[in-house]
């Protein structure tokens, strides 16, 4: 999602974008070649001049106004850790991520940052590489009243400019949990089956495991106070499907590459819920328990290679 956000700041304000690279190989990769953003949907490719910076946290402080973290959830504490040498304001932070970590973890570093929820869908084919396979909406904000002045509402305002769809809301934690949910049924269910996006909407029995899904996510979430409603949720989730359809989900390309997954961030916070909760999630488990040897299989083969 970084390439997505990086494009719509470069085409609204016309300067190469800083991006914080942790590998070498990338930061030379970005070096030698722009960012290269191809949508699929438009057949229109973007190049983005970008700034890699390779940087870690004994590297000393520089000054920015918003910096966004989009990275991966297991990534993510170090991200933060980073992050908070590289801001102005413990309030200038955003973070974009799968599942619904993030508070805790930017408390540790006195952190108040705001969340970015995205329901595009973007494939990543190299370092350089990228290609919007559906297009959507970005969501961000707090759980408190909206701000004209915020850096959420800065940053929204630059992206909408840039040619995305975005908006500020003061309700984030429903939509970080309708993401939540419909990551839990597209990224597991599409990476169980090895397919794109699209099978959720096709498969008639794909869609019965996801009903299941989301009936026990919509009592988590009562539980915790947000309050899904199930119908709402279940359109919702097979129109993202739909509009992503040809999207390889995050979790998928993963299990591709032999790579660790975000399934702990996304099911496996849900079965804390459940065990915290008392409530049922005897679906969730069983595809928590398939990814996980999924993923298990994939990582030896890595290594074996």
């Amino acid at each position: 999602m970084g390439s997505l956000l990086a494009n719509a700041i470069y085409r609204a304000m016309g300067n190469p974008v800083p991006c914080i690279v942790r590998r070498e190989s990338h930061a030379e990769a970005l070096s030698r070649n722009k960012l290269r953003l191809y949508d699929a949907l438009q057949d229109v490719y973007h190049y983005v001049p970008v700034i890699p910076i390779r940087y870690n946290v004994s590297s000393g402080r520089t000054s920015c106004n918003i910096v966004v973290v989009s990275v991966k959830s297991y990534d993510l504490p170090d991200a933060l850790e980073t992050a908070s040498k590289l801001v102005n304001s413990r309030d200038s932070i955003g973070v974009l991520v799968n599942g619904l970590a993030g508070g805790r973890e930017a408390r540790k570093y006195g952190l108040n940052p705001f969340f970015i929820v995205s329901d595009y869908g973007v494939t990543r084919i190299s370092d350089i590489l990228y290609e919007i396979r559906g297009h959507g909406e970005l969501l961000l904000g707090r759980d408190a009243p909206i701000a004209e002045n915020s850096p959420e509402c800065i940053l929204s305002r630059i992206l909408v400019q840039g040619g995305l769809k975005s908006r500020c809301t003061d309700n984030i934690s429903y939509y970080r949990w309708r993401k939540t949910a419909a990551n839990a049924v597209i990224n597991t269910i599409t990476s169980i089956l090895d397919w794109e996006n699209i099978i959720i909407a096709e498969n008639s029995w794909a869609r019965r495991i996801a009903e299941k899904v989301l009936q026990e996510i919509v009592k988590l979430s009562r539980a915790k106070n947000v309050g899904l409603v199930y119908d709402d949720l279940y359109n919702y989730v097979l129109e993202l499907a739909r509009r992503t359809g040809k999207n390889v989900s995050s979790m998928l390309q993963d299990l591709r590459a032999c790579k660790q997954t975000e399934i702990d961030s996304i099911l496996g916070v849900l079965l804390e819920y459940s065990r915290e909760t008392g409530i049922d999630a005897n679906t969730i488990e069983d595809l928590y328990i398939l990814v996980k040897a999924l993923e298990e299989g994939r990582l030896r083969c890595a290594k074996k290679k």
